[in-house]
């Protein structure tokens, strides 16, 4: 008796650790599915319009509504297994944690919303990054169009900063487009605007054919572009008004701190380019970032170069690269002391300019050039 009451107990144990085995698993499951999983009580809205990146109108036949009550609590994801990636914005949303977008997302600005996302230390207001990709459609171009404005975190001491809208800290920009709506993006300290965040975020791929748009980097980081010790990544223009500044060190477009531009195509639209201390309008980062490949094909163009730097081309101790203006009207502007308008930084090369069209003016800073080189190593023109 005393055997088979022994032998009892201890399959009563076993049975109870597999039971609790079983719901502790259980549990790890339904919280995985919690984290990830959109609001199980979302709304979806059907043939809802907006503005293509032609500025035809098209519509969609499902999307998911993002209101406050969505983002009922962190952290919150956006993907593409509902509504085909799909959403539109209503109302007036405010969120203190970042929005991850994973996979291929598109967001539709209803007429009057207001949606403004401030992040925490390490994120970017609005995480796009890697593979990802994140698409901004409104629905008009009026006083009426959506607007979304987008804050990056940083640690308020050194840098640890994530972008507006792109990387988080230590990450590059993901593949961001932005069709119409007013977007106002700001990174935290070391991070772009839109682009890379700080330590080594390159800009991705950046593409604006609408909008009103204003990037701001703190810190070392670009407008739009890189992050702290990031390239600038790949920008095209072809429409909207795009007001771009860079940080301390940052291009307006291009390079963060010690970041080359990259690749900056401008082919339409009203750009206002505006670099940081030592760093070129459109281009280079300071601390020797070069120019990289520009190009500018049409549109209104003003940029205009911090101390020591090129309106259009190198930062402070950068080589021009390789710029070239087929149309549009231009103005650039170099910094203070030795930045070319159009070619290098203070110490820097006037690399290669080629001008086949279009009007404007190149003006160097205090002995700088107006194309050329950045001390007195190009021509004046």
């Amino acid at each position: 008796m005393q055997v088979a009451r022994i032998s009892k107990i201890t399959e009563f144990r076993r049975n109870l650790l597999l039971t609790a085995a079983i719901a502790t698993a259980l549990v790890v499951i339904t919280s995985a599915a919690v984290l990830f999983a959109p609001a199980a009580s979302a709304d979806t809205a059907a043939d809802v319009p907006y503005i293509d990146e032609l500025g035809d109108t098209q519509n969609c036949s499902e999307a998911t509504v993002l209101d406050q009550a969505y983002f009922a609590s962190p952290p919150y994801l956006l993907d593409d297994s509902v509504s085909g990636g799909w959403y539109v914005v209503t109302g007036t949303i405010n969120l203190t944690d970042k929005i991850t977008i994973s996979g291929n997302v598109n967001i539709i600005l209803e007429d009057n919303c207001d949606m403004t996302v401030t992040a925490g230390i390490y994120d970017a207001g609005i995480s796009v990054s890697g593979t990802d990709s994140l698409t901004i459609y409104a629905q008009s171009a009026g006083i009426d169009t959506g607007k979304l404005t987008a804050s990056g975190g940083d640690d308020g001491i050194d840098n640890d900063g994530g972008a507006g809208i792109g990387g988080d800290s230590s990450n590059d920009g993901g593949t961001i487009t932005i069709n119409g709506g007013t977007v106002t993006a700001s990174g935290g300290m070391g991070a772009a605007g839109i682009g890379g965040g700080d330590w080594g975020g390159d800009g991705g791929t950046i593409t604006i054919n609408g909008g009103t748009v204003t990037a701001t980097g703190v810190r070392y980081g670009a407008g739009i572009g890189g992050g702290y010790g990031g390239n600038g990544g790949t920008t095209t223009i072809n429409g909207g008004t795009v007001i771009a500044k860079g940080g301390y060190e940052g291009a307006g477009i291009g390079g963060g701190n010690g970041g080359n531009g990259g690749t900056t195509t401008i082919n339409g639209g009203t750009v206002t380019a505006i670099g940081g201390s030592l760093s070129a309008g459109i281009g280079g980062g300071g601390n020797g970032g070069d120019g990289g490949t520009i190009t500018i094909g049409g549109g209104t163009v003003t940029a205009t170069g911090g101390s020591l730097s090129a309106g259009i081309g190198g930062g402070d101790g950068g080589d021009g690269g390789t710029i070239t203006i087929n149309g549009g009207t231009v103005t650039a502007t170099g910094g203070e002391h030795y930045g070319a308008g159009i070619g290098g930084g203070d110490g820097g090369d006037g690399g290669t300019v080629t001008i086949n069209g279009g009007t404007g003016t190149a003006t160097g800073g205090d002995g700088g050039a107006g194309s050329g080189g950045g001390c007195g190593g190009g021509r004046d023109t």
